[in-house]
């Protein structure tokens, strides 16, 4: 059986393998899976695409980006209630963020895809009973 993360009353019990797995997702989405976003921006958007990829490498927490972040930080660390949330809280951010910009970008391009699998990824764990 998978060991839960700890949550505090009124919160929501996060498998711990399903939630470091998410974190390592939405890391390679917002680092490896952008370097090459101008690309796919269709023409017109490249300065909002090149304005979200600055956004990736911005401060994210803590005034540091989400890599140097969960990089820098135990496991233990990014398991705890306060800090899991305050990610996920960020996360969730980001993707709202992102989801009207996706359309500014070639839909057959992998960053596409990759962005609505994490999307999906983060509403099954934090709703796991479903919407």
């Amino acid at each position: 059986m998978s060991e839960a993360v700890p949550q505090e009353e009124n919160s929501l019990e996060i498998k711990r393998q399903e939630y470091q797995d998410f974190l390592t997702d939405f890391g390679l989405l917002i680092s490896l899976n952008a370097v090459h976003l101008d690309k796919y921006a269709l023409p017109g958007h490249e300065e909002e695409i090149r304005e979200m990829l600055r956004g990736f490498r911005g401060a994210f927490i803590n005034g540091k980006s989400f890599n140097d972040f969960t990089f820098e930080n135990d496991p233990a660390v990014l398991r705890r209630p306060d800090v899991a949330r305050a990610l996920l809280e960020q996360i969730r951010l980001h993707l709202v963020y992102m989801e009207p910009r996706i359309s500014f970008l070639d839909p057959e391009s992998g960053f596409v895809k990759r962005y609505s699998a994490v999307r999906e990824r983060y509403t099954a764990l934090v709703n796991p009973s479903g919407p």
